[in-house]
């Protein structure tokens, strides 16, 4: 496995992570961690730009050491914004330019299609399906709607209205490969999450049509973290630049993009926003102590508040609807997304809270640090998850731990 952070203001970036690894066989049954695994990459010495990996510890059968050198090559002396190098390497990644494994597509598009299903069964069941029994057309029909909402759209603006997703770069291959893969791969995988039980035969199409069209937007299913892969890039664009970052994850590349979906885009602020952290993957520890709880916690804690709930709200809106159809009618459309929103809304107000705990004496002394002295906070953040992985006798992360620094010009490394 992998922890790493990236620490950032005005002056320096810096970049830690360990050095373990966690390679797991296509059955899943076996998992062996090995160390001595370099995360973190030079993209251009002249800025300089560099990328941190977490997750896949290779791509297409590659390491990302040969990947990563071979963009270079691709790319020489370049230089420019670190978004433009960051969408430079997202083409790189999602071409033919790599003489990777040839069947990498095909295991990352499976990889794809079950997170999709899975996080279809997840909104069956907070309608009401339990495993085992048949999908009602009822709940069918509403998981539809509800993931459909997830996939095509990122949020609403400032009037309410829906934001549509961003579309991912075209590719002429993709339509053939969809068209080869993408039935099979979708009844393959439906037809073991429900392992028997009856679905409505009419939603199968459009459950294939939003797995097509979800194909095409920056969107990644909630249920395939397992299998994703991080690039955070950060660097200078040049003498007397800011620094910045740009961070994506992705499943992999099929038909010729990379399904990826955009995580942030940042650069520090004087007085605004000066000072930027960061941590990826293994970092429950260090979440803990900024956030006040792991991802994992505050997910199941929003699902089981959401799952509770739309229940009790769907038995008091039948109750009403048998005295009055008029009001239960009126209720339910305010009430629609009440569920949803409110375990949201309340860890969203927790987790800021013990944020601004956390950083009120932190955040004045990582302000006024240079590129050194950051780098010790970096060493520091990353102790957090090495010591629990340490208490735990378990090696998926690891010391040596790895830190780059960087100002404009010039980089230095710190173990």
């Amino acid at each position: 496995m992998t922890s790493e952070v990236l620490l950032m203001n005005l002056e320096a970036v810096v970049m830690g992570a360990d050095s373990a690894v966690t390679i797991i066989d296509p059955g899943g049954s076996l998992s062996v961690s090995q160390g001595g695994i370099e995360k973190i990459h030079i993209l251009n010495e002249a800025g300089p730009v560099a990328v941190m990996v977490y997750g896949g510890g290779d791509f297409a059968g590659l390491p990302w050491s040969s990947v990563i050198s071979q963009f270079r090559e691709a790319h020489p002396g370049r230089r420019g914004p670190v978004k433009d190098q960051a969408q430079n390497l997202i083409r790189f990644l999602a071409g033919n330019q790599l003489n990777g494994d040839d069947k990498a597509e095909q295991i990352s598009f499976a990889r794809y299609m079950i997170g999709f299903v899975l996080d279809f069964g997840d909104r069956l069941k907070t309608f009401g399906w339990e495993e085992g029994k048949p999908v009602s057309p009822e709940a069918a029909a509403q998981a539809l709607t509800l993931l459909t909402q997830d996939v095509m759209f990122a949020g609403r603006d400032a009037k309410g209205q829906p934001v549509p997703r961003a579309l991912l770069p075209e590719s002429p291959r993709l339509a053939p490969f969809l068209q080869a893969h993408l039935g099979p791969f979708l009844e393959h995988f439906l037809s073991q999450m429900l392992n028997g039980a009856a679905f409505p035969e009419k939603l199968v199409a459009p459950l294939r049509d939003l797995a097509a069209a979800s194909v095409v937007v920056e969107w990644l299913p909630g249920r395939a973290s397992m299998f994703l892969t991080g690039l955070v890039i950060s660097g200078f664009d040049g003498a007397g630049s800011l620094p910045a970052m740009v961070h994506f994850e992705f499943l992999g590349s099929f038909g010729g993009v990379l399904k990826s979906g955009p995580v942030g885009a940042i650069s520090p602020k004087p007085r605004t926003n000066p000072i930027i952290a960061a941590t990826f993957a293994q970092d429950d520890m260090t979440r803990a102590f900024m956030y006040g709880a792991t991802p994992a916690y505050e997910y199941i804690a929003q699902m089981v508040s959401a799952s509770y709930i739309y229940r009790e709200l769907s038995a008091a809106l039948n109750e009403t609807a048998r005295a009055n159809a008029a009001v239960a009618k009126s209720l339910a459309g305010r009430l629609d997304s009440l569920a949803f929103a409110a375990p949201q809304i309340g860890s969203n107000v927790a987790r800021q809270q013990r944020y601004d705990q956390s950083t009120q004496k932190l955040w004045p002394l990582l302000e006024a640090a240079n590129a050194g002295i950051l780098a010790g906070y970096a060493a520091k953040f990353m102790e957090l998850p090495v010591i629990e992985h340490e208490l735990m006798r378990d090696d998926g992360v690891s010391r040596p731990i790895r830190i780059l620094a960087m100002e404009p010009g010039r980089f230095f490394w710190k173990d």
